[in-house]
């Protein structure tokens, strides 16, 4: 397969834009040329390629199935929520050249981070992403912050950065560490020969002792994906990173690393976790639930204090979306190895991969809209902080009260809008999901019923902050009568989030129905003897 045409294209016009910013004055030309690239990324997609078979060997390190086309388009919107709710915005140096063109760096990596067919390459589309995460936050700290003294500046974005470097090192160990055991670093390689070494037979290798060191590996890789997600404890790092720049940068931030680490870990699931499918889940189990947890305790910090902050609202909203992604891996890993027990068995209901992509496309949309509207109610050059500056926004902005309403309604899995179908299909998947050992009982797996009711939980307690702001905008007076400050298009952009997950949560079915088709491949073993004997008894490999 060539290379793909859609992020390349991406990728030149966040160059050129960050090449020839300073030399054009007029912001309006660089979201002229940027809207442009991403209909003219739009159109490539459309006319692109035949999407591949599932189960067909790819020599290239591109793979261009149904789940990579939808990535795509998921990263496409990502991209236009962010660019589009940014236009008109006006700074103290007019970095727009900066900002969109570091949106166009994430936007191209998360699509190579869905397109790929080997570890190397997701990795370097993954630090594509992580590279314009931390430009955007270092570009508006340089902006419009200048209140904070240097050494602070310094402080907060070195930990950011050490945060990232720390995920690059687990991502990089864990792809060494595999390439090692199997001798290779293609998706389809790699599957190949794990089937054979976990289904041991005539002319088929057993991996024997290097199985730990490959459970290693994956556990590496899974971490370091994860952290992307927002699994902690290395999410725990982000109220840290968003607290010093403005929702915008904060949103793209994590609305970014959440797309390229469940994507990542959507693809690998499906190609690479198989022979670990019983300790995959106990990992995810793991960091799953600390994130629930996590998410509750910010949630329930700003109650029991008093004190409501509304960064500590994203972040705790932010945290529970990738807790319920990671639910919707662990069933991807369990679909792979016993298809009997999916949701898709029961006929006519998506494949754990389909429903990831739908879980994920409520919570793009979901943050995006929470997190520019946030931005569009600045006021006086500065973003609001606590729940108390929102005091009887209901009377004066009723429809950003709807839109905010909404936009928090679906994260939490409110009917009827698409958070809540994307979490009860959730659920549902997650108790298909049986005991290793036990698939003929109907007793589903206890680690994904306790994860479920952790889960539930902290949702709960993301509610009752979500309750207090709706007091506050609905039931109380306003003191005052401040306008918001922020741009209309971010106002526009939320309102149409808020408008596509009322929608969606009406009338699932048909993006379902499109969802339904996305498979994963299906296990095969190779049928030559693996040549792999240089490595001993513990790796092998197929060519």
């Amino acid at each position: 397969m060539s290379i793909p045409a859609a992020p390349t294209l991406l990728l030149a016009v966040g160059g050129i834009a960050l090449i020839l910013g300073r030399w054009v004055p007029k912001s309006r030309w660089y979201e002229a040329i940027w809207l442009m690239s991403m209909l003219g990324a739009a159109g490539l997609l459309i006319t692109g390629d035949e999407i591949a078979i599932p189960t067909a060997d790819h020599d290239s390190v591109w793979i261009g199935d149904l789940y990579a086309v939808v990535g795509q388009w998921l990263a496409l919107l990502f991209g236009i929520l962010f660019g589009v709710g940014s236009f008109g915005v006006c700074s103290r140096e007019d970095r727009t050249a900066e900002r969109l063109g570091f949106l166009s760096f994430a936007i191209a990596g998360v699509m190579l981070v869905v397109l790929s067919n080997d570890l190397v390459t997701m990795a370097l589309a993954a630090e594509v992403v992580q590279f314009a995460s931390w430009a955007l936050r270092r570009t508006d700290r340089l902006e419009v912050t200048p209140t904070l003294d240097s050494t602070e500046e310094f402080t907060n974005s070195e930990n950011g950065l050490w945060i990232g470097i720390v995920m690059s090192a687990c991502l990089w160990l864990g792809i060494a560490l595999l390439a090692n055991v199997t001798g290779a670093t293609q998706f389809d390689e790699i599957r190949l020969i794990l089937v054979d070494a976990y289904t041991p037979g005539a002319n088929r290798a057993v991996i024997g002792v290097g199985s730990k060191l490959g459970l290693l590996a994956i556990g590496l890789i899974v971490a370091g994906f994860g952290a992307r997600l927002g699994l902690v404890p290395w999410h725990l790092g982000l109220v840290e990173n968003i607290s010093q720049v403005r929702y915008w940068t904060a949103g793209c931030v994590v609305v970014a690393g959440q797309l390229a680490g469940v994507l990542a870990l959507g693809r690998l699931c499906g190609m690479v976790l198989v022979g670990y499918r019983d300790e995959m889940l106990v990992l995810l189990l793991v960091l799953a639930g600390l994130t629930a947890v996590a998410s509750a305790a910010l949630a329930a910090l700003g109650l029991i204090n008093g004190e409501g902050r509304l960064r500590r609202l994203a972040t705790a909203v932010s945290m529970l979306q990738g807790a319920w992604l990671a639910l919707g891996l662990m069933t991807c890993i369990a679909e792979l190895a016993s298809p009997e027990h999916s949701l898709a068995a029961a006929g006519g209901q998506p494949g754990a991969l389909g429903l990831l992509l739908f879980a994920a496309g409520a919570g793009t949309l979901g943050l995006s809209g929470l997190f520019l509207l946030f931005s569009y109610l600045s006021r006086d050059d500065r973003d609001v902080e606590f729940f108390d500056e929102l005091l009887g926004l209901g009377s004066l902005h009723p429809l950003s009260t709807t839109a905010l309403l909404v936009l928090l309604g679906s994260l939490v899995g409110h009917p009827p809008l698409w958070g809540f179908w994307s979490n009860w299909l959730l659920i549902a998947a997650g108790l298909n999901v049986r005991a290793s050992g036990a698939r003929e009982q109907m007793t589903p797996h206890l680690g994904l019923i306790l994860l479920s009711v952790v889960t539930t939980t902290a949702t709960l307690m993301v509610v009752a902050a979500m309750i207090q702001i709706a007091r506050l905008l609905l039931l109380e007076q306003p003191l005052a009568k401040p306008e918001p400050q922020g741009r209309r298009s971010a106002f526009v952009v939320a309102a149409g989030c808020a408008i596509a997950l009322l929608i969606v949560g009406l009338f699932p079915a048909r993006l379902l129905g499109i969802l339904a088709n996305v498979r994963g491949p299906e296990m095969k073993s190779s049928r030559e003897n693996p040549a792999g004997s240089n490595k001993g008894s513990a790796t092998a490999s197929v060519r």
